[in-house]
């Protein structure tokens, strides 16, 4: 989801152009996931903080998905797939969970090229809806910002208005 998410822009800033947008100002947001977490990070010159946090704010509140941008993360994938069992170290890291948890434990699942072949927009639309929310995120600011600042812009673009919550569960 993260990669497909960042590669693919908003509904309001395509991919091509948000990369043009960061190039132009010599910024960047990157994005990446592993089994429980989601990082997204963005790096701007300190004038163009606000800028910054309103496009990443953008990107998570109302990504694309354009389906060009999974067909090439599948195909990254895939590739890494293949190259996973080159060296004992990689075969070992995809292959252990499966033996520790079991293959009917989440834990223990193992990425293949049928189960990225069945990946789909709507799975990442749906992932997205569930888990990228206000009340499931960690903001840290670092820099050349004050704290009151940095306060003031998350609350503005990363706040409970932009980003619609959980529903919790009795």
């Amino acid at each position: 989801t993260a990669e497909v998410l960042r590669n693919g822009g908003s509904e309001s800033l395509s991919g091509d152009k948000l990369d043009a947008a960061l190039d132009a100002r010599g910024a960047q947001i990157n994005a990446g996931a592993e089994r429980e977490e989601t990082w997204i990070g963005l790096s701007v010159l300190p004038e163009d903080l606000a800028w910054g946090m309103g496009v990443m704010s953008d990107l998570l509140a109302h990504p694309a998905f354009p389906a060009d941008k999974l067909d090439e993360a599948r195909g990254r994938a895939n590739v890494d797939l293949k190259q996973r069992l080159d060296t004992p170290l990689s075969a070992t890291r995809a292959l252990f969970p499966q033996l520790l948890y079991g293959k009917g434990n989440p834990w223990g699942g193992t990425q293949t090229e049928k189960s990225l072949a069945a990946l789909t927009i709507a799975d990442l639309k749906a992932v997205h809806a569930k888990y990228y929310r206000s009340d499931r995120m960690s903001i840290g600011i670092t820099g050349a910002v004050a704290f009151d600042k940095a306060k003031e812009l998350a609350a503005k673009y990363f706040g409970p208005d932009r980003f619609q919550k959980v529903e919790k569960s009795a």
